[in-house]
């Protein structure tokens, strides 16, 4: 696996959203108080709400989706923000909630959820690397009995019956780029992993869908979030501008609907609709663009 030199992964942390919160999580409390940007974005069982999750660790609800109550499973020993969330797989035995991910790997639960089931199913199974870098992704299995993180190096850490598929697979020309995405198939067999310039790296049963690569527009721009087909035969990548982009079947969506009030802030997450036919994007600052079916939590629900 090609390797990031000290100096080129603090340059991109200085211009990336998830480099703000490496920084912003390092350089003390007083940049938190004036502004916590939202980092993750999560779909409620249902598909009518969602949850939000900014860098200090705090959940937003929207339409829906309930409040979460803080559950935590393993006290912060170290502040350290918040990088990604998952909603727990509804109908499972370990409740409804949601787990996020600090930058140095801890959990934290939120929700009604079974913590003595939900620390097995964290317990960690893959050894740790003696060069351990920040979190980016994190991903839990479809029928809940594990899941994984992924670093800025594309490595996998694995939980509880989560498949430690290795490496992976990628282009023999691959270019190093930090990783900031990562998405199971429907079966939870095989991953894939977005990097910040557009390249996709597959693991276990993933299959390539197109050349591997995501083609930028005329300026590229960082890649900061993916999302997957129902069926797993198609891929959407959300760039910092907000722009989709397409591999395999993904249904491309065209424009999308903004807030009224909508400033213009850097993207950081994006969830699909449970039907395959919309998205949700979030910007740093809370404010949420929808595609195809997406509803409009901004009016009130039927």
């Amino acid at each position: 696996m090609s390797k990031f030199s000290r100096r080129k992964l603090m340059h991109w942390a200085a211009g990336s959203a998830l480099g703000s919160a490496l920084f912003g999580g390092f350089l003390g409390r007083r940049a938190w108080a004036q502004s916590v940007p939202f980092v993750d974005l999560a779909l409620s069982p249902g598909g009518t709400g969602l949850w939000k999750l900014d860098q200090a660790g705090r959940i937003a609800s929207l339409g829906t989706a309930l409040p979460l109550d803080d559950a935590s499973i393993i006290p912060c020993i170290r502040p350290s923000p918040y990088v990604a969330m998952a909603a727990w797989p509804a109908g499972t035995s370990a409740g409804e909630g949601v787990i996020a991910l600090t930058l140095d790997g801890q959990f934290r639960a939120f929700g009604s959820l079974n913590l003595k089931l939900l620390q097995l199913v964290l317990e960690r199974t893959s050894p740790l690397s003696s060069k351990r870098l920040p979190y980016a992704a994190f991903a839990v299995m479809p029928d809940g009995n594990g899941a994984w993180a992924l670093d800025l190096m594309g490595r996998l850490s694995t939980f509880g019956n989560a498949t430690d598929f290795g490496e992976g697979t990628i282009l023999p020309c691959y270019t190093p780029s930090p990783y900031v995405a990562m998405v199971p198939t429907p079966l939870g067999d095989g991953l894939y992993a977005l990097t910040q310039n557009g390249q996709i790296r597959t693991f276990g049963n993933a299959t390539q869908l197109g050349d591997g690569s995501i083609a930028p527009c005329v300026e590229p721009v960082p890649f900061v979030a993916l999302a997957i087909t129902p069926e797993g035969d198609g891929l959407w990548a959300l760039d910092l501008l907000g722009r989709v982009r397409t591999i395999g079947n993904a249904t491309p969506f065209g424009d999308a609907t903004v807030q009224p009030c909508y400033h213009p802030s850097p993207y950081v997450a994006m969830v699909r609709t449970p039907s395959g036919e919309g998205l949700y994007a979030l910007t740093k600052s809370s404010q949420l663009r929808t595609f195809g079916d997406a509803l409009d939590f901004s009016a009130p629900l039927p």
